[in-house]
């Protein structure tokens, strides 16, 4: 958008200079004026086809670059939470302003919906909690303070963490870490929808929920039943609904707008390529 502002106006600006060459040189001007303005008029038009060009070319969106972008824009990176004592404020805006539209937000889980699943389970279920009070009691401030009015937390369950006696799925054909695949890779897909959208994100996979968070022996973990009383999922293979009450949390995800009049408003860290194309 910024982009294509700028071309609009250096489009304007040369417009107007063209409307000052237009006047007809009077009939005493000599040759070499004459060429001088034939000249700036052929200039001043191969500047406007560059520009029309380039307009035209930020008018599209080009799938491909979107990878580009998402690393030079760096609200990939997590954005740090405010802790005053060590004059660390927050990344993210505070006030009402900052937070994301409802629109938004149901853009961010409804393309998080289209994340690929184990076995076609989609045994994973998000709950999105927009008010500010409630979202300080969940995630708490041991990291320092990450939520305000500015913000909305996605809370991301999986169902096929608990023990087999347990569990809704049928016959437990998968294994239970299945589910951490599920659900990591909605929440992938949530983080990468709310870039997309001009905001940023901060994880939790330990907020300030009763209970102890992880594996567990596949119990419980933390208590968020409340967040889920009276809600069921959609089990995509079997085609039917199943009670969310064997679903176990895994993590917590803050979204918000970045404050861009904060100095080192994301984390500085290391993103290493570990990776390699193997062939044998």
């Amino acid at each position: 958008m910024k982009k294509s502002i700028a071309i609009i106006l250096a489009l304007a600006i040369i417009a107007g200079a063209l409307t000052g060459c237009s006047t007809p040189a009077p009939a005493q001007a000599d040759t070499a004026e004459l060429d001088k303005v034939k000249s700036d008029l052929n200039a001043a038009n191969e500047k406007i086809a560059d520009l029309e060009a380039q307009l035209a070319e930020a008018s599209i969106f080009y799938a491909s670059k979107f990878p580009k972008w998402f690393e030079e824009e760096g609200t990939w990176r997590t954005v740090q939470n405010e802790n005053l004592a060590n004059n660390q404020p927050s990344g993210f805006i505070k006030d009402a302003s900052g937070r994301p539209t409802d629109e938004d937000i149901e853009t961010m889980l409804h393309f998080a919906s289209l994340a690929v699943t184990s076995g076609g389970k989609s045994d994973w279920f998000l709950v999105a909690v927009t008010d500010p009070e409630e979202q300080n009691i969940i995630i708490g401030d041991k990291y320092g303070k990450a939520t305000s009015e500015g913000t909305v937390t996605v809370l991301v369950f999986g169902e096929r963490l608990l023990r087999p006696d347990v569990r809704t799925d049928d016959k437990n054909v998968y294994q239970p870490d299945r589910g951490y695949y599920d659900a990591g890779i909605v929440t992938g897909y949530l983080n990468v929808a709310a870039i997309s959208l001009g905001y940023g994100t901060h994880m939790f996979m330990t907020p300030a929920l009763p209970g102890v968070n992880g594996f567990n022996n596949g119990e419980r973990g933390l208590d968020c039943d409340k967040y889920l009383e009276g809600t069921q999922y959609y089990m995509a293979s079997t085609h039917e609904f199943h009670s969310t009450e064997n679903m176990k949390f895994v993590c917590a995800v803050v979204i918000g707008t970045p404050d861009e009049t904060v100095e080192n408003g994301v984390t500085n860290k290391e993103f290493p390529d570990n990776w390699i194309i193997w062939q044998e």
